[in-house]
């Protein structure tokens, strides 16, 4: 287990998405304009009415994809290391919820509101897990994985 502690500022970022607008891709967009290396999405709730996401497996990913579909975006977390997201988020529509990774491309239907707090004076990065391909572990910048 490792554990990371910091006392660090926190800068508070609110992201008011309206329709048409795309999840992902406004929060990376913030990300940029802001500077943000390490930090947390706390909050995303709001509808969505295209949305693509994907759960790991061991074998392989299932990936679940709503055209034109109106769905809650019933909830949103997630880490920034090194300027990166890991974003994990649970839609659902009339008869089932649904949690998994969200993909560029989810497309906000009325609303969407995230929160994010950024990290200030704090560096983690994510760095290869040995013998495990294609998969990455929380660091700290500069410190041995």
């Amino acid at each position: 287990m490792k554990t990371f502690s910091s006392d660090a500022g926190i800068r508070v970022h609110i992201l008011a998405l309206e329709p048409g607008e795309y999840v992902l891709e406004s929060i990376m967009k913030l990300i940029e304009a802001e500077g943000i290396r390490t930090g947390a999405v706390v909050s995303g709730i709001g509808t969505l009415d295209y949305c693509i996401m994907h759960m790991g497996q061991r074998v392989g990913n299932i990936i679940q994809t709503w055209e034109d579909t109106p769905l809650e975006l019933v909830g949103m977390q997630g880490v920034i290391a090194d300027g990166k997201t890991h974003i994990h988020a649970v839609v659902s529509d009339k008869q089932s919820a649904v949690s998994g990774h969200p993909h560029e491309g989810c497309r906000v239907m009325w609303v969407c509101e995230i929160v994010i707090h950024e990290y200030v004076g704090f560096d983690l990065e994510r760095t290869p897990i040995p013998n495990i391909p294609n998969k990455e572990i929380l660091s700290e910048k500069g410190a041995a994985a």
